[in-house]
């Protein structure tokens, strides 16, 4: 067997058992999921096919719409967030600021803090009676009295989104960072020389020359944030009433509370198509910049 598998190509052998975990780990939990997402499971654990119910279920589902509103609300603001900080960020950090290397590491700490410990961190932050957010603002009299910043409504998704734009900003910047140093000087004194303001600098010479570096990374972080489950769960838990329910902890609910197998592993199917759509994406940036060069 060993022999055949060399025939074919000397490296398969080496390959073939990593191929084959991934197998096991990945694709069929892939192909088990798409499976049940035409199925249910019924009270004596057995399955049985429903064919197209449970996306019928889900399409007419008005928690399902929310979610999934809720998640691209979430994406957008928390990537927008991202982009402008890491880009004022990696700005600075690009011109010879006195202690440059120590500011890296301190504004990488975001990114390198495990998120179950910087999420409840921030819930502790926002909380409603010995929140810190409270405090500060009580201070400068910009709140009359505290705020539930977690448990309201109209704040609950926003505290997620802050969170968010905290932990992600670093991997902007940092791509940022190592795009503007790709940018020849020269660029930006005949700029200079010719009476470009700083401002058209930026639009004229920074972006054109990260807008490849802007796409890629932008599409790889809205990937994260929309499937991203840690920061609403651990937060809110979708509440209150469903207000910062997104479709990753709904899916969860579905499986783990509710027990709507069938509904949970189609919501999860649709969730894989949205993300194949942002790696498609990426991937013809991505070919696009190699063909190019």
């Amino acid at each position: 067997m060993h022999r055949r598998l060399t025939r074919i190509h000397p490296v398969v052998p080496y390959v073939a058992p990593m191929m084959l975990f991934l197998a096991v780990v990945s694709l069929f939990p892939l192909l088990f999921s798409i499976y049940l997402s035409f199925s249910d499971i019924d009270p004596n654990l057995h399955l049985r096919l429903k064919g197209a119910d449970n996306y019928i279920n889900i399409v007419t589902d008005p928690k399902a719409w929310r979610s999934l509103w809720h998640s691209g609300v979430f994406t957008i603001t928390s990537v927008l967030g991202q982009f402008i900080l890491g880009m004022i960020t990696a700005l600075l950090l690009n011109r010879g600021l006195h202690g440059r290397r120590w500011l890296r590491l301190a504004l990488l700490l975001p990114w390198v803090i495990p998120p179950v410990v910087s999420t409840l961190t921030w819930r502790w932050m926002f909380d409603g009676e010995w929140g810190l957010i409270n405090d500060i603002l009580l201070r400068l009299g910009i709140l009359k009295e505290t705020w539930s910043w977690v448990g309201s409504r109209q704040t609950a998704l926003l505290t997620a989104v802050v969170v968010n734009i905290w932990r992600g900003f670093p991997f902007l910047m940092i791509m940022f960072l190592a795009g503007l140093q790709t940018i020849p000087a020269e660029h930006y004194e005949a700029a200079h020389v010719d009476g470009a303001t700083a401002a058209q600098s930026f639009v004229y010479i920074t972006i054109p020359g990260l807008r490849y570096t802007i796409a890629v990374s932008t599409t790889i972080s809205a990937i994260w944030a929309f499937k991203d489950f840690s920061i609403v769960f651990l937060l809110t838990e979708g509440g209150p009433a469903g207000s910062s329910e997104v479709v990753v902890t709904l899916v969860y609910k579905m499986f783990f509370q509710f027990s709507r197998f069938g509904e949970a592993a189609a919501l999860g199917v649709i969730v894989l198509l949205i993300l194949l759509g942002f790696a498609s994406f990426y991937v013809r940036m991505v070919t696009g910049r190699k063909d190019e060069t």
